[in-house]
């Protein structure tokens, strides 16, 4: 289906073209609350947070990339493609919403449909949506008019209103069944709030990030955690990476390195029982943070077109970047498991 098109979208969007329609005086029905979007270059995250912030959650970007996991993905395809950074179970993510204080109701089509299938599920996804939003409470949606994820704060007619880390974090809108939406129609709604100590959260993100790094691919042409970063160098050093997608993704898992020093950072700071291997931890994502953001430097997004990178220089400045991330990273992993074996006090 064209219009779920992933490349044809991404590339409208590198290209600056609109994303929607500012909404003006009307009938629409929103949430009665104010949605504030804290733009990240990991648009889930964003629009988590957006919608855990609304409810009366205290989040932050930091906060829900940690618990969810998000800051440890890191998904290499054979050409360094433009979906990995949105390549990963998503249902795995909503456990750290509810670490954060809001109960989860999730709904999925999957990664495969045919057209009456996808049809259906994405008028079902809108009918939750606008229940939802009834309610007074926003949500979270995959697929805008690009593959994005956004917080829906409205509706009107056949219309989602919506906000994301793009365009300004201003209001726009989407007719319901033009969702470009690849892997299939998906939404995340928060129906109520949920209780989870902060010890026994803190200590299950952990256990997360490791579940993350350690991902095991569905797919052979996919390579998650520790072994994308060997994906990403073959990628390159073979003319393999695409242009576009190579420099996406050193926006994104540079975005969630930094993400990911930040979040552990906290885990040592209000974990006193695990400051020291936690310190470890730290000092090692601060290493690799620096690494990311210098691929990031060398691959500035949007790049111009979708052409294998062929820059000998860059490339290999990219490598010996990406090689230190590794080892950084690597270091991070066994700190996290020795902060893992110390006996946690009880929730």
């Amino acid at each position: 289906m064209k219009r779920r098109s992933f490349v044809s979208a991404a590339a409208a969007a590198g290209a600056g073209l609109a994303t929607g329609t500012v909404t003006q005086g009307d009938g629409a029905v929103r949430v009665p609350m104010p949605v504030e979007i804290a733009p990240s270059w990991l648009t889930w995250v964003t629009a988590a947070n957006a919608c855990l912030r609304a409810l009366g959650c205290e989040s932050d970007n930091v906060e829900v990339a940690g618990q969810s996991g998000y800051a440890f993905h890191m998904c290499i395809t054979s050409v360094a493609g433009v979906e990995g950074p949105t390549t990963l179970p998503w249902e795995q993510l909503s456990a750290g919403c509810r670490r954060l204080g809001r109960a989860t109701t999730e709904f999925q089509m999957g990664p495969r449909g045919d057209e009456p299938d996808w049809v259906a599920a994405e008028d079902e996804r809108f009918r939750i949506a606008t229940r939802e939003i009834d309610a007074g409470r926003p949500v979270v949606l995959w697929g805008i008019t690009m593959p994005e994820f956004a917080a829906v704060v409205g509706y009107e007619g056949d219309e989602y209103l919506y906000r994301w880390s793009g365009d300004g974090g201003q209001e726009l809108r989407m007719p319901h069944a033009e969702s470009s939406d690849p892997g299939g129609p998906y939404l995340l709604a928060f129906p109520s709030s949920a209780t989870v100590s902060r010890i026994e959260g803190d200590r299950a993100a952990l256990v997360n990030a490791l579940t993350f790094l350690h991902r095991r691919p569905d797919r052979p042409e996919h390579r998650f955690g520790l072994e994308a970063y060997d994906r990403w160098i073959r990628a390159l050093q073979g003319g393999h990476a695409k242009r576009f997608g190579n420099s996406y993704c050193a926006q994104c898992f540079g975005n969630a390195k930094q993400f990911a020093r930040d979040f552990v950072t906290r885990l040592r700071d209000r974990n006193v029982h695990a400051e020291a291997p936690l310190d470890g931890a730290v000092i090692a994502y601060q290493e690799c943070a620096e690494a990311l953001d210098a691929v990031a430097r060398l691959f500035p997004f949007p790049p111009g077109d979708d052409e294998a990178v062929a820059d000998p220089i860059a490339i290999d400045d990219a490598c010996q970047a990406l090689t230190k991330a590794r080892e950084a990273e690597v270091r991070a992993v066994a700190a996290i498991e020795a902060a893992l074996a110390i006996d946690w006090p009880e929730a």
